[in-house]
């Protein structure tokens, strides 16, 4: 069964997710982030912002994607 749950922002929605999902314990966790570019200056002020961030961007939820393959995705954006 595939799963797919947008704009994730409580626990309750993790939880609905993953009962929901059918996969594998051994299954891959694959966690993506997403912003959008539009010039190589925007993709060089991202990357310059994610290095001295020192961990501390955050980011939340924007999708839970269970694929053909039985790899759970999950997808994140910029807060």
């Amino acid at each position: 069964m595939k799963i797919e749950f947008k704009n994730v922002a409580t626990v309750a929605d993790i939880k609905k997710a993953f009962e929901k999902a059918e996969i594998p314990d051994e299954a891959k966790i694959v966690v993506h982030y997403d912003y959008d570019l539009t010039s190589s200056e925007d993709t060089q002020v991202v990357r310059d912002t994610i290095a001295k961030s020192q961990g501390k961007l955050k980011f939340f939820i924007h999708e839970i994607r269970q694929d053909d393959d039985n790899e759970l995705n999950i997808y994140l954006q910029f807060d």
